[in-house]
């Protein structure tokens, strides 16, 4: 399930950030900016009456074009990201993003 998560919040993120590479594992070198990186740094499970809710935590980390009014850019990219990862796709469901800050 976490890499069907990882997966929809790339695809959410490629579709909405065109020109923007997407990646997942970590790069010494070789990452071409302006680029995003997700990973999943936390999880947690529990019962509820007669279901099961799985909550993830993700770390999606944005490296600027510019060297040059970086603040500026993280900014704008920060504002896009709620309305992009409010629902994503994943393993063929709807997937709602809660507590994002």
């Amino acid at each position: 399930m976490i890499q069907d998560l990882i997966d929809g919040v790339c695809t959410a993120l490629a579709d909405n950030f065109t020109g923007n590479e997407v990646y997942t594992e970590r790069m010494k070198q070789g990452m071409e900016a302006p680029c995003f990186f997700v990973r999943c740094i936390d999880q947690e499970d529990g019962q509820e009456v007669q279901r099961y809710r799985m909550s993830y935590q993700f770390s999606i980390q944005y490296f600027p074009e510019s060297e040059e009014e970086t603040d500026a850019e993280c900014h704008k990219v920060a504002e896009r990201l709620f309305s992009c990862l409010e629902m994503i796709r994943a393993d063929g469901a709807w997937i709602r993003g809660a507590d994002m800050a």
